[in-house]
């Protein structure tokens, strides 16, 4: 009688409980990051959208290049944005953007220059003098920041004229490094330079490439600390349990490294110990090594970077397997962001 009333005189009482029940529980669930509210973004989302304005201000700067219609300029910052978007934490993300950046220097000069090769020999060949020329002559063409464009060569050649076409082409628009021009009865050429400076800055430009690539090799071989979201595992043995089917073994670890490497995990860690290719999890007696250390256990420490929606649902049978046969609980908690150590060799 007493709740009837309450109902009939208080009705919105029964909708506010319901509104807090609801608001408790998803919080409860956001605590657990088992999803997120609207506008959040987990570290590696927020990296992407860092490094896709920096794509995008690429992009920019190319079409102020006159290069956006160029093809080695376009498939450059399309594979750029794929492999950010491939990256699955905010490290690959940071890995793949600075790769993509080097590259697209590379691209962005190699190709500005032809743009201005081209410029100058179309230009040079409308010129009657160059047309009209029986023999050899030489120009060089240069522009430092804030002049315009220098010409250098036989006077009759280095007409107002031809001053005002350059100076007002497009791809000659902005400072560039001293350009070589041959002409022979009438035919113009810009021979490609092959000085020891240029050399030397492919070789730099390559050399900067092999190091970003051998930083990448290291992290995903388990050398380098690891950052990204994932999630983090604590494997407890049974309550109270003193038999030994009642308590965690190295084989329990191994199968739920084995259900996180199959699901995608970037890099796992037990027992604050980073895994890589010939590391071993056993026993001894009643201690687990792993990477022939000893680990602290009850609870075992397992974390792992990857997607952590796909690790926390790839435990679900394991987990119900280990409780239901031998009440081996396994509490896995996703998490946003954590840091992997590096691998640490025994000595």
């Amino acid at each position: 009688m007493k709740v009837s009333v309450l109902q009939r005189e208080r009705p919105w009482l029964t909708m506010v409980v319901a509104v807090v029940l609801l608001i408790n529980t998803l919080m409860l669930g956001r605590s657990f990051n088992l999803y997120r509210l609207p506008g959040e973004a987990d570290a590696a989302a927020t990296a992407r959208a860092g490094a896709e304005l920096v794509i995008d201000h690429l992009t920019r700067i190319a079409e102020s290049d006159g290069l956006d219609k160029n093809r080695a300029m376009q498939d450059t910052l399309a594979v750029m944005l794929f492999e950010v978007n491939k990256a699955r934490t905010a490290d690959e993300v940071s890995q793949s953007l600075q790769r993509g950046i080097l590259e697209a220097q590379t691209v962005m000069a190699r190709e500005a220059e032809n743009l201005r090769r081209e410029a100058i020999v179309t230009l040079l060949r409308t010129q009657g003098p160059v047309k009209n020329l029986r023999g050899k002559a030489t120009l060089t063409v240069s522009r430092e920041e804030g002049r315009e464009v220098l010409v250098k060569g036989p006077p009759d050649m280095v007409t107002p004229a031809l001053l005002r076409e350059l100076n007002g082409h497009r791809a000659l628009a902005r400072n560039f490094s001293l350009i070589n021009i041959e002409i022979e009865n009438g035919q113009v050429r810009a021979p490609l330079p092959r000085s020891l400076t240029d050399r030397l800055t492919s070789l730099e430009q390559e050399a900067a490439t092999l190091r970003l690539e051998l930083q990448a090799l290291r992290t995903q071989a388990g050398h380098l600390p690891l950052t990204g979201a994932g999630v983090r595992i604590k494997v407890f043995d049974a309550f109270r349990g003193l038999d030994a089917a009642e308590i965690v073994h190295d084989g329990d670890v191994r199968d739920i490294v084995n259900e996180l490497l199959a699901a995608g995990a970037s890099g796992i860690a037990v027992g604050e110990q980073r895994l890589i290719a010939t590391s071993s999890i056993r026993c001894a007696g009643p201690v687990i090594l792993v990477n022939q250390r000893p680990i602290v256990v009850d609870p075992v420490l397992i974390e792992a970077v990857g997607d952590s929606a796909v690790l926390y649902s790839s435990l679900s049978l394991v987990r119900a397997s280990l409780l239901t046969t031998r009440g081996v609980q396994v509490d896995v908690v996703p998490v946003r962001n954590m840091t992997l150590p590096a691998f640490l060799p025994s000595r």
